[in-house]
């Protein structure tokens, strides 16, 4: 069994007001085959919020300089989808045995498998120049990975299929900062020529794995 299958339903709201305040709302219910029934289905939420600073009446002496200023942040909760085939699953398949064809254990199961998950928080800014003519955004991330299935070793006595079991047992978390600028350096009826450069610093740690734990009986 090699093939799952998926299925979302998603909501979204969104309200603006006056072009100067933003306010975003999704839900996403998904469910997939690889996981067991009672887990099956996860429910990942998201929300997002602007405002354009630029358009406050107190801005107002700037906006000869600062055409355009943003201000947003998004939180959404995502589900991770490529956890295998059938994990959860205790299955069997043909073997030799010397000379002899048979059945054997081929993979132990654990039906306590939940889904992946992500927890994304982003804040950033967006500031226009002059007319448009030059432009920056920054972007601080935050990424939280939780439940992981990874492949948690048993020992070989114990006649388990690659001596592991696949469980909710890892995570690890990204965060970083994005830069990006554009400036139009030739901005004709006939021709233009815009420049664009970015830079992201990301960090990466791995806050639980595997190999915190030696063998697990239980």
């Amino acid at each position: 069994m090699n093939d799952n299958g998926f299925i979302s339903y998603a909501a979204r709201a969104n309200y603006n007001y006056a072009g100067k305040y933003f306010l975003q709302g999704s839900v996403r219910y998904d469910g997939i085959s690889s996981l067991p029934e009672a887990n099956k289905y996860g429910v990942f939420p998201g929300a997002s919020i602007g405002w354009t600073v630029s358009k406050e009446n107190f801005f107002s002496g700037l906006t000869n300089i600062v055409n355009d200023l943003k201000i947003r942040a998004s939180y959404a909760k995502v589900g991770n989808v490529s956890i295998g085939s059938y994990p959860y699953l205790g299955l069997y398949g043909s073997a030799k045995y010397a000379d002899y064809n048979g059945i054997a254990y081929g993979q132990a199961g654990n039906d306590q498998l939940q889904w992946e998950s992500s927890i994304k928080y982003d804040a950033g800014i967006d500031v226009q120049f002059l007319e448009g003519r030059f432009g920056f955004t920054f972007d601080y991330y935050l990424n939280t990975i939780e439940d992981m299935i990874l492949a948690l070793p048993y020992p070989p006595s114990l006649g388990i299929p690659g001596n592991s079991i696949n469980k909710n047992i890892g995570s690890m978390k990204n965060w970083g900062y994005e830069f990006s600028a554009n400036a139009w350096a030739v901005r004709t009826k006939d021709f233009t020529w815009q420049i664009d450069a970015n830079v992201t610093l990301p960090d990466n740690v791995v806050t639980k794995l595997v190999s915190e734990i030696t063998y697990a009986y239980t």
